[in-house]
């Protein structure tokens, strides 16, 4: 099979058996489980005509993790499977950062805010945007970003994450360093901005997936968006089960899954117009379901709002980081730069407050089962795995 296959075949697999070493209430309900999805190994296996036997090891060691760590946080884990430890996490970050971190987030938060002065609320929204700082925006203006199902363009995500990184590898380039080592090179600086926003774990999770990304041609490897993502998975899941079932985890790792999906194996059929519409559906598909579970909210509004919120949070994200840059020179040029990244980010408010009032742009249902968000994701996904295993022209069932 095709090595970018393999990977994802055994994060399946991993994360099959530690979903079912979570959500399975002792053994009854836990071998036919297990003797199920151990049958479909077997069959997918002799189909593909694969050594099978190592993938179901992955399977058991997915559960053999999950119960381990279940065993220590059972009781937290049943009162709120989908949110535990999230502020836990949050205020260790915070302990963690040292004064050095603090100061250099606080100089760089007033950097952000260069010329924004008469703009106070908008120049809240960039900080959000580049530093994390939430706590800033009003309850109004965050329950406008969720209903509208936009919130996400004000977490530190993978985007967010890929675009800074991107810029930083950029940067090297033009200081000479050459191509190979370029992406390793702007890895530094990228780490050093995730530890001074305190470590959240949606840029940690970005970072790892860049580090991969662009430390590839060090080892004389084509970067892979899909292998990074796989050892990313597999790195944050064997290091803690219990985030499977995190819900920024499961946003950040499912709608990137996704988008890579549909670029490896449909994008060179599509026009770049279609791209970017089937991108943004693609992305909103992969989000409802852990919307629908979470919040018991789904927002068709949202397709129609990102198709202009992801072009105005890129030039936002680029904008508010060039604006920074800038400020280190001159402050004048700064705040016309942050003005810029201003504009956008009301583009984005404005977008947001349209998508909430128009009808049925936001719906309110039932609280999903975590089993009728597996079943959506297999309708969404199991297509364009199946379209790209037969890319890799290899016997399929």
């Amino acid at each position: 099979m095709n090595y970018s296959v393999k990977l994802l075949l055994i994060s399946a697999l991993l994360a099959a058996g530690e979903a079912i070493g979570l959500l399975a209430d002792g053994a009854s309900a836990l071998a036919p489980a297990s003797f199920a999805l151990v049958v479909l190994i077997v069959l997918f296996g002799y189909g593909l005509s694969f050594r099978f036997w190592p993938y179901v090891a992955v399977f058991f060691l997915g559960i053999a993790l999950a119960l381990a760590s279940n065993a220590e946080s059972e009781e937290l884990y049943r009162e709120r499977p989908w949110l535990r430890n999230r502020k836990n996490t949050i205020v260790r970050n915070r302990a963690y950062l040292s004064p050095a971190m603090f100061a250099a987030k606080k100089d760089l938060s007033r950097r952000i805010g260069i010329g924004l002065e008469h703009k106070r609320a908008t120049a809240d929204l960039n900080r959000a945007i580049l530093l994390g700082e939430r706590k800033q925006i009003s309850g109004d203006v965050r329950n406008l970003f969720i209903e509208a199902g936009t919130m996400h363009i004000f977490a530190i995500s993978g985007l967010h994450v890929m675009i800074i990184a991107s810029l930083l590898v950029y940067a090297m380039i033009l200081t000479g360093i050459p191509l190979r080592f370029a992406g390793a090179a702007g890895l530094i600086p990228l780490w050093f901005y995730v530890a001074i926003i305190g470590t959240p774990p949606s840029a940690v999770r970005a970072a790892i997936m860049a580090t991969f990304y662009f430390s590839a041609p060090l080892f004389f490897r084509r970067p892979d968006a899909l292998v990074a993502w796989t050892l990313t998975f597999l790195v944050v899941h064997i290091t803690n089960p219990q985030l499977l079932f995190d819900v920024g985890n499961a946003l950040s790792f499912t709608i990137m899954l996704a988008i890579l999906l549909w670029i490896k194996c449909m994008s060179r059929f599509c026009s770049a117009r279609i791209n970017c519409v089937a991108i943004m559906l693609v992305a909103w598909l992969a989000g409802v379901p852990i919307a629908a579970h979470v919040f018991g909210r789904i927002t068709p509004g949202g397709i129609m709002a990102n198709l202009a919120l992801m072009p105005a949070a890129t030039i936002s994200v680029v904008t508010g980081v060039l604006g920074a840059a800038a400020s280190f020179v001159s402050e004048t040029v700064a705040a016309h730069i942050n003005n810029l990244a201003a504009l956008f980010t009301e583009v984005m408010y404005a977008v947001s407050h349209i998508t909430v009032s128009l009808t049925g742009g936001s719906i309110l249902t039932h609280p999903w089962s975590i089993w009728e968000c597996f079943i959506c994701y297999v309708g969404v996904v199991a297509p364009f795995f199946l379209a790209y295993l037969h890319q890799t022209k290899k016997r399929i069932l």
